[in-house]
């Protein structure tokens, strides 16, 4: 298996915070990329409990990279959660606690890690 550390090629709306990626605000997107496959972050602010969702989008660069990636989001070594993609590369975390979270993305053949990103409601 390949692993590879994805690169933040895109930040809208964020703000450097020491070498960390900060979405802040109602709501936010970022892009990284991988010689393996862009990934699209896009986080939204629930109204009234300060709590976000999150959705995300894999685009595979290869055929061969494509199918079903398993999906975890980390704090620290802790799981906060774990999902798959659908057929369309896309996958969701509801409600999660404003803090410094990696995202791990892994599939048969390849493993990205997304940096830490600091999610701020």
């Amino acid at each position: 298996m390949t692993r590879l550390t994805a690169t933040l090629s895109f930040g809208g709306g964020s703000q450097p915070l020491a070498g960390v990626r900060s979405a802040g605000g109602s709501e936010g997107q970022l892009v990284y990329t991988t010689e393996a496959a862009d990934v699209a972050l896009n986080f939204r602010r629930r109204p009234g409990n300060g709590k976000l969702d999150l959705e995300g989008q894999v685009f595979p660069n290869d055929e061969a990279e494509a199918g079903v990636f398993g999906v975890q989001i980390l704090s620290g070594t802790d799981e906060v959660g774990t999902t798959a993609t659908d057929e369309l590369g896309e996958f969701t975390f509801e409600g999660v606690e404003p803090g410094q979270y990696q995202i791990l993305l892994s599939s048969d053949a390849v493993e990205i890690l997304i940096s830490p990103v600091e999610l701020n409601a």
